[in-house]
């Protein structure tokens, strides 16, 4: 199995996000925490990309998350995940076999840099470069 690391997260979204990796809490400030990217932020980050093959895993917390502030809306949030030879993600916060593969360079393996694009929270999207 390929590691596959985030080495930044770019936020061209017009909101800002809090991204956590449950796999790897350290990864994003520990237990309870979550890294914030501000709009208009680029913020460095060292985060394995977890492997998830099956619902148990996601149940397990084999993903990265990425999610807007939002109180009483419904958003775009991301989940991230690695799976067969991709970088796979989903829009609605819940696992997919086989799910769609993030924009961009979706190989396993090696160091990429996320960006959300986008006009807000609600026409959000990721490109890994």
């Amino acid at each position: 199995m390929a590691v596959t690391a985030i080495r930044s997260i770019r936020n061209s979204n017009g909101d800002s996000y809090f991204v956590k990796n449950n796999e790897n809490p350290n990864d994003t400030g520990g237990p309870g925490k979550s890294l914030g990217v501000a709009s208009g932020q680029t913020v460095p980050c060292n985060m394995w990309i977890p492997w998830c093959t099956s619902e148990a895993d996601f149940e397990g917390g084999h993903f990265i998350i990425m999610s807007p502030v939002a109180f009483n809306e419904v958003p775009v949030v991301f989940v991230i995940w690695q799976e067969g030879d991709y970088v796979r993600y989903s829009k609605d916060g819940l696992f997919h076999p086989n799910g769609d593969l993030v924009p961009g360079h979706a190989s396993v393996g090696g160091d990429h840099d996320v960006q959300i694009v986008g006009l807000n929270k609600f026409d959000a999207d990721l490109v890994l470069y």
